[in-house]
């Protein structure tokens, strides 16, 4: 199944999509949207290079942004459980909302493996 350009797994369904930039470097971001599924954190950037698809059971809580100086409100990090972070730029007051969402994600993804352990 594909909407909008991001292909879904049979039975995946997209929660939460926003405009939004990758942070590659200090000041280097590509624009792009941000898509959370229930069972993946997506990124699609507008021109044709690398996209991520992160699934919800490879990350760790999701983090406001770190830095040396102040991060910026809107600066939204993700971590695999191996240790790589993602940083997205979102639009400004927006952070809270993905936070929880991604939370959410995670905790539902969490309890379907252990249902499917078990039954």
């Amino acid at each position: 199944m594909e909407a909008d350009g991001v292909i879904l797994r049979k039975g995946e369904h997209i929660l939460l999509e926003e405009r939004a930039s990758r942070q590659l470097f200090w000041c280097v971001y590509i624009r792009g949207r941000l898509i959370l599924t229930d069972r993946r954190l997506i990124y699609l950037p507008r021109k044709q290079t690398r996209r991520v698809g992160l699934m919800l059971s490879s990350l760790t809580a999701p983090q406001g942004g770190f830095r040396l100086v102040e991060p910026p409100a809107n600066l939204f990090q993700v971590t695999t459980i191996g240790g790589k972070t993602y940083r997205f730029l979102l639009r400004r007051g927006q952070r809270r909302r993905w936070q929880e969402a991604l939370e959410w994600a995670m905790l539902l993804c969490r309890r379907r493996a252990a249902r499917s352990r078990t039954g």
